[in-house]
């Protein structure tokens, strides 16, 4: 404990109690007897009090001295911290300027290198382009030059054609007014001028044979592998008109009388569906002038296909239903189509001629098959409960109907089925081979 008093400091051990000059290092020892006057006392216990805030003045202060050199240090530090962190960024900018202006420098010489390249390619091309042009222009002269006297070619070819042209003209002209002649003495038998001529006349009329071949090829299948396909090279060799002055009345009574039922029935007689083939009905067209055609009664030009040995029984005693091939899908009756494909499945498979009659065929009021129609030989009635409203006059199988075959399967033809052979009137015999 140290007192301030009189101007001099002492310190006092209250263990030993000793008091000590701190300025001249004397010490004596104290009495226990020795009473302190109170002003001493309360001046002792004001400088012991005040020694004790100055000491804890003191220690406050050291640890703030200390605190601040901590931080003082800490800052110093961190200042010095930063200053290497700036000097290494300002090296790393540096490195990256420098390696930008390198990398600036390579592109530019790389950039003027390939501008220098473009340029001599430019210049390359473009005298190609002019190489090319003058060739161009040359070859350009040599064809205005070829040109000329192709011109000059087809001009005296064009006047030999149209010299030959009119030569064909004539003859064609030659051609319809014959067939025109013939046609005229094929329909004498409908106004009954008919003389006793053969049942088979040849026609010599190449427009006509011309016109029946492509209705042939053209109404055929054809496919890889398709049994149909040979019917698409069929050649023409004769076609023969048939003469039967019989048969023709037969065939006007029949329809006669198929018209008369449908006026006695009411019956409605509506359009094919689908129609006959396009390409039929345009060879029917080109007959229309003199083969008047009943469209009520869905008159219209068939093929069908026979053995050879029977073309002459037909053309004499015209279709007999009653001889007709049993076991027929839709009925046993006499069957025709629209596409020679189907009618020559009927043909000779000889490697000879075969035969193929083009024939008239009164379908009227048909009936539409929904599947096979077994051992019929009649045709279906319009109505199973009631008998006054008749029976349908032919059967009609369109492509796709169930024919009960196996697998099963359907139609890939349309056939038209009749059970009175004077519903068809057999108009020409077509002689042909494949």
């Amino acid at each position: 404990m140290h007192l301030l008093t009189n101007s001099l400091t002492y310190s006092i051990d209250f263990a030993t109690m000793t008091q000590k000059n701190m300025e001249t290092g004397r010490c004596h020892r104290i009495r226990r007897g020795q009473r302190l006057k109170p002003e001493a006392l309360r001046s002792l216990q004001e400088q012991a009090d005040f020694s004790k805030k100055q000491q804890l003045e003191i220690t406050n202060l050291k640890k703030t001295i200390r605190i601040c050199k901590i931080f003082s240090k800490t800052r110093k530090q961190h200042t010095e911290k930063r200053e290497r962190d700036a000097k290494d960024q300002e090296r790393q900018l540096r490195a990256r300027v420098s390696s930008a202006e390198v990398e600036a420098e390579t592109r530019q010489r790389q950039f003027e290198t390939q501008l220098d390249a473009c340029k001599r390619e430019a210049e390359v091309k473009d005298q190609k382009r002019r190489e090319q042009l003058d060739t161009v222009e040359q070859d350009a002269d040599a064809q205005q030059r070829v040109l000329r006297a192709n011109i000059d070619t087809l001009q005296q070819v064009a006047a030999t054609l149209t010299e030959d042209l009119q030569k064909a003209t004539q003859a064609e002209s030659a051609s319809r007014l014959q067939m025109t002649q013939f046609l005229h003495q094929g329909e004498s038998w409908r106004l009954g001028k008919q003389l006793e001529i053969p049942h088979l006349t040849p026609i010599d009329c190449p427009f006509l044979v011309a016109i029946i071949e492509n209705m042939m090829r053209t109404t055929s299948h054809h496919g890889p592998n398709s049994r149909c396909s040979p019917m698409r090279q069929a050649k023409v060799l004769r076609v023969l008109k048939v003469h039967n002055v019989r048969l023709g009345q037969k065939y006007d009574s029949r329809c006669k009388q198929m018209l008369q039922d449908h006026a006695d029935q009411g019956v409605a007689v509506g359009p094919l569906t689908p129609d006959v083939n396009s390409f039929l009905q345009s060879t029917i067209k080109a007959f229309d002038e003199w083969m008047h055609l009943e469209a009520s009664l869905h008159e219209c030009l068939l093929l069908h296909g026979s053995k050879r040995q029977n073309i002459s029984e037909i053309v004499s005693s015209g279709f007999e239903e009653r001889l007709s091939r049993q076991g027929g899908l839709y009925g046993e009756g006499i069957y025709f189509a629209e596409e020679s494909c189907k009618s020559f499945q009927y043909c000779d498979k000889d490697g000879g001629e075969n035969s193929m009659i083009l024939s008239r065929v009164l379908l009227g009021d048909p009936h539409y098959a929904k599947g096979p129609l077994g051992q019929m030989k009649i045709s279906p009635k319009r109505d199973e409960a009631d008998a006054t409203k008749g029976r349908h006059n032919s059967v009609v199988a369109n492509v796709g109907t169930p024919n009960g075959q196996p697998p099963p399967s359907v139609q890939e033809h349309r056939e038209y089925v009749i059970f009175d052979g004077s519903q068809a009137y057999p108009e020409y015999v077509v002689i042909f081979e494949v």
